[in-house]
């Protein structure tokens, strides 16, 4: 009845996940690293074989009518998928830095798992793709998407059949509720905040079912999305407009919180681009439509236009500074012309050079002011943004300078990102 799928670039975690699904669910494991020259293999007791890839099908168009994502009438209603004050995705990205590099290096071999796991390599294409790959090899009523680094809660085999055996043949898929386990004692960082928003977000692949038939009739995860970010909630949204209803069920998987590194929060702003493509595919309302916020991308473009015109403002008003007017030889007397004549000239052009003196010296001051008035705006606003991520945290002077340096970084990458992602979601 039920076939699990856990995409994994090889996080030693991946283990304590299967351990705790145990024994009784059949499981597919994505291996999504990257293997020049191979496809994909499948590794079954101990036997290798490669198969040729099916061809990658975009999802079929979708209806512009907004979709109901109600759960069953126990359903909590959805909270933001991202935490606004950090405008950071919710979900975390793959490991890109050497500390997670090296958390990696502890499942080098797949190939000496349980009997009942099965691997299949995606090739390293992302996240999409590879679920693309596990649910395709699948061959039951539902599959169970999970994370590699999740540990679905005891009892969880029971509790996830017990919440798929007899839902409506409308219901196309249920989600587990999520927790994520805070350390005692102090407020949580700004990352283990960042991890925590997975509790309260729709339709995250964490912990998520969909009837497979579903999963053919919508095609699946859309690969234009090449992370793990905004390709759960493109798909949910697709599955809503297709007619299928989107439940929560009574089962528990925790998301533990690891440590992505000093430059994370910079990282994830990737996730933008991706938004870009959500926009561009759902329409001006899809955040509304998946139970989110609106963000902050709107305040990190006047933030990291204030800075830009601070920087270019002050830059002119420091050449301009520099410029010395120069006197134009006409000023000068020449000897032998007429006293009255002279006088009148010297008068006339005297009048001019002040005049254009007192031009150049307007225009100095009001760039300098300018430049002054955009540097005090984005000085606010980044304090601002700053102090919204330092207030709820522990405030140690670790956590506030990484607060305070990545508050400046983060709105003009932001900004960057979603320019990038809206060029390609039009190309």
């Amino acid at each position: 009845m039920i076939t699990v799928v856990i995409p994994t670039i090889g996080r030693a975690t991946l283990r304590d996940a299967l351990a705790a699904v145990g024994p009784g669910i059949p499981v597919i494991v994505v291996d999504d690293r990257f293997e020049p020259g191979t496809v994909r293999s499948i590794y079954q007791g101990g036997g290798t074989h490669t198969k040729e890839p099916p061809a990658v099908k975009s999802p079929p168009p979708i209806s512009s009518q907004p979709p109901e994502l109600s759960g069953s009438e126990s359903s909590e209603p959805g909270q933001p998928s991202a935490p606004a004050e950090s405008s950071e995705p919710t979900e975390p990205t793959e490991p890109t830095d050497l500390a997670d590099l090296a958390d990696l290096a502890g499942l080098a071999d797949l190939a000496d798992l349980p009997p009942h796991v099965r691997v299949v390599r995606s090739g390293g294409r992302g996240p999409a793709a590879a679920r693309n790959a596990g649910w395709r090899a699948a061959d039951t009523p539902w599959v169970v998407f999970l994370d590699d680094d999740v540990i679905p809660a005891p009892g969880w085999a029971d509790a996830v059949w017990k919440d798929l055996v007899d839902l409506p043949h409308d219901v196309g898929g249920s989600q587990g509720r999520i927790e994520v386990p805070l350390p005692a004692g102090r407020r949580p960082t700004d990352g283990e905040r960042h991890t925590a928003g997975l509790t309260g977000a729709l339709w995250v692949t964490a912990d998520m079912a969909y009837r497979r038939s579903a999963l053919e009739a919508v095609g699946g995860f859309d690969e234009r999305f090449p992370r793990a970010y905004r390709e759960d909630a493109d798909l949910a949204l697709r599955m809503t407009r297709a007619g299928h209803r989107l439940v929560r069920g009574e089962r528990v998987t925790r998301h533990p919180v690891r440590n992505d590194g000093f430059w994370a929060s910079v990282r994830f702003q990737r996730g933008n681009a991706d938004d870009a493509l959500m926009r561009r595919l759902h329409g001006p309302a899809w955040r509304a439509d998946i139970g989110g916020g609106r963000g902050r991308l709107r305040l990190h473009a006047l933030t990291t236009a204030a800075g830009l015109g601070a920087a270019l403002l002050g830059t002119a008003a420091a050449i301009a500074s520099r410029t010395r007017p120069s006197t134009h030889p006409s000023a000068r007397p020449s000897a032998g012309t007429n006293a009255g004549t002279n006088a009148g000239t010297s008068a006339g052009t005297s009048a001019g050079t002040s005049a254009r003196t007192g031009a150049r010296t307007g225009a100095r001051t009001f760039t300098s002011v300018a430049a002054w008035a955009a540097g005090v705006a984005w000085a606010a606003l980044t304090a601002d943004f700053a102090w919204r991520r330092i207030a709820p945290g522990p405030r140690t002077p670790q956590e506030v300078l990484r607060m305070a340096v990545t508050s400046v970084l983060i709105p003009p990458v932001a900004c960057a990102h979603r320019l990038r992602g809206e060029w390609r979601a039009r190309r």
